[in-house]
């Protein structure tokens, strides 16, 4: 996580939520702790970014949604994986599946409205291998999509992609693991 207010109290800062993998985990842990100790700072950040599963925690703080309930869907997604031989590898074994059903139950109807504009989820486009960034969702499904492209990786997650508005993304870490504003 980075967050930066070069300009002192007032001036416009975003935080970027690199990409972890389980070690998302820690990252849910910091944004608990300023949440009690230093709400403000997620509240006021005017944009928040996110690579892989970084942007399931920006999109979390972004829509103040229960950390509690994505923790659980990462743990959920562990405790699966454990199950078999292969671990995440097995075919039976659908981490994103476990993670996509938390963040339908976790994000509120209205997420695309809230997150629209202010956060940026980092993709990676498999035609030309690109970096993009979305920022507008029209639905609450089509932010999870987004989500769910921005944390698939390859073989890891199974062998065919997901789209999002018809083109196809892998993990957007892969060209962008701390997302921000040139601008910033």
């Amino acid at each position: 996580m980075v967050g930066a207010d070069p300009s002192g109290a007032g001036a416009p800062f975003s935080l970027s939520f690199s990409g972890s993998g389980f070690l998302a985990l820690y990252q849910i842990g910091v944004v608990q702790s300023l949440l009690e100790l230093a709400p403000d700072i997620l509240r006021s950040a005017s944009k928040v970014y996110g690579a892989s599963a970084g942007s399931l925690i920006a999109a979390a703080v972004v829509c103040e949604a229960s950390l509690e309930d994505l923790k659980e869907s990462f743990q959920e997604a562990v405790r699966n994986a454990r199950k078999t031989i292969l671990g995440p590898l097995s075919p039976s074994c659908n981490t994103l599946h476990t993670v996509q059903k938390g963040l339908y139950k976790m994000l509120p109807e209205n997420s695309h409205q809230v997150a629209s504009g202010r956060l940026h989820i980092s993709l990676t486009r498999v035609t030309d291998g690109q970096n993009v960034m979305v920022s507008e969702f029209s639905s609450k499904e089509d932010l999870i999509q987004a989500l769910i492209c921005s944390c698939f990786v390859p073989i890891y997650c199974g062998f065919i992609p997901p789209s999002f508005r018809g083109v196809r993304y892998v993990d957007g870490g892969f060209t962008n693991l701390q997302p921000c504003s040139d601008l910033e």
